[in-house]
């Protein structure tokens, strides 16, 4: 029952992160996508690298690529050109604001990561070099705070990078709030 399930979430990670609809997915893994839904992000957008250096031969020296079970011959997923597209497309979104927690932050590079509660999962962001000058200052504080597990929302400005399902894959910080205080 472990494996099927191991199967199941693998073939649901794979195929949400080509753009596809997964097929024939057990009962508990569609609850688990549906209750857990930011962690299948999770997973997708960590498995995201993988798949694209994956699909590097995709229109170069293969046409597709078919992973298929030993035994059965059934196919788990294929990629293709369009796969290729949708991992490599992005559609940039409108401006958003929102209040986050920072859970990682490189100074040095300007990246790190902030927990989206709706999304209830992180996302991957980078700050613009052209963003207001305390961006990078006030990042760090909250990243301080989240680190001592005091409460900590900092309000963002940002620009969504979006997948072309809609999906956010990552964000560019344009302004930094520390907003604490309003709690």
């Amino acid at each position: 029952m472990a494996t099927n399930a191991i199967y199941d979430l693998s073939k649901l990670t794979l195929s949400k992160a080509i753009g596809e609809e997964p097929t024939s997915i057990s009962q508990p893994i569609e609850q688990l996508n549906e209750a857990k839904s930011g962690d299948i992000d999770a997973l997708v957008e960590a498995i995201e690298p993988a798949l694209k250096k994956a699909h590097y031969g995709i229109g170069e020296t293969a046409a597709e690529i078919i992973i298929q079970e030993s035994k059965s011959k059934k196919i788990v997923v294929k990629f293709n050109a369009h796969s290729k597209s949708y991992l490599k497309d992005n559609i940039e979104g409108n401006d958003d604001v929102q209040d986050v927690a920072i859970s990682a932050l490189n100074v040095n590079d300007r990246t790190g990561r902030a927990y989206f509660l709706d999304l209830k999962r992180t996302i991957p962001f980078r700050v613009s070099r052209d963003g207001d000058p305390k961006t990078v200052s006030i990042l760090s504080a909250g990243i301080n705070r989240y680190a001592n597990r005091i409460p900590a929302p900092i309000r963002i400005v940002f620009s969504r990078i979006e997948s072309v399902d809609g999906r956010l894959k990552r964000i560019i910080i344009l302004k930094a709030e520390d907003v604490s205080g309003e709690l």
